[in-house]
């Protein structure tokens, strides 16, 4: 008996089509959550749409969207030149809480250093979400500081420099 076939992850461009699914998913406890508010969230997911630099991806699992993620060239005092931010999120409940965020963001970063020449990708997560740090740890980033954030409060600053 051959072994079932594993559900393949990938990131895809956002189409308009997505878009009804996205704003469904940002007004999610959990999505607000990571952002803030659902006016942080929505103005985040807008500046990279309308960025065109920024990688906005849709996450798919086979061919069933499950969350969304993008990277954004943007200019942080808090890191070095030269590296992106980075937001990801699983929007369907029925696959939170398995390592897929992770694996999405580990898929973008690898996207971003292939397709540009940005030194690093950073992502923000607030220090009461333990359990991210830890599986976005184990996709390569490292700590690089931790700050202050407007709408989250204390948060970490992972780093995830180009090899």
């Amino acid at each position: 008996m051959s072994p079932l076939p594993q559900p393949t992850l990938h990131l895809r461009p956002l189409t308009d089509g997505d878009r009804f699914r996205l704003r469904r998913w940002l007004a999610e406890p959990h999505v607000i959550a990571w952002w803030g508010s659902r006016s942080a969230a929505e103005a985040a997911v807008a500046l990279a749409e309308a960025s065109h630099t920024a990688l906005v991806r849709m996450i798919d699992l086979d061919s069933e969207p499950i969350g969304y993620a993008h990277a954004l060239d943007l200019t942080d005092a808090h890191l070095p030149p030269a590296v992106w931010q980075a937001d990801v999120f699983i929007g369907a409940a029925a696959h939170r809480g398995q390592g897929l965020g992770a694996s999405a963001l580990a898929a973008l970063r690898d996207e971003l250093f292939a397709a540009t020449l940005a030194q690093g990708l950073a992502v923000r997560v607030p220090i009461r979400n333990e359990r991210a740090v830890r599986a976005i740890e184990r996709c390569g980033f490292k700590w690089h500081a931790i700050i202050s954030d407007a709408q989250l409060g204390p948060c970490w600053l992972l780093l995830a420099a180009r090899p």
